[in-house]
């Protein structure tokens, strides 16, 4: 999907399977954003009790991190962690985006589903 053309993007969403290998797509993806107006992001993450999100390493997260912190994203305020506190805890996922922790736009909601 190309997103480029979109400059006007706001949000945008990914529903992320922990156990899916082929998940670099959303660093790509990512990469391809050409919107100024990018203000928030969320990460559902999708964590089966045979994975946690140390499995999640395929995504690359300090990709994702680094692709976050370019000028693109500069008006970015919001990074959205949505999952399972028991398989992605906090700090886990705090430990992955240090850079997205050190501008504060990291916000991890756990729920138990």
């Amino acid at each position: 999907m190309d997103i480029a053309p979109l400059t006007q993007l706001r949000s945008i969403e990914f529903i992320v399977y922990v156990g899916d290998h082929q998940s670099q797509w959303v660093t790509q993806t990512l990469s391809h954003v050409s919107s100024a107006c990018l203000e928030d992001v969320t990460f559902k993450l999708n964590v089966s009790e045979s994975d946690d999100i140390a499995n999640a390493n395929a995504l690359e997260w300090s990709n994702v991190d680094s692709v976050l912190q370019h000028s693109t994203f500069s008006r970015l305020r919001n990074v959205y962690f949505q999952g399972s506190p028991h398989y992605a805890p906090r700090s886990t996922i705090m430990q992955y985006l240090p850079q997205c922790t050190a501008r504060g736009i990291l916000r991890v909601d756990q729920q138990d589903a």
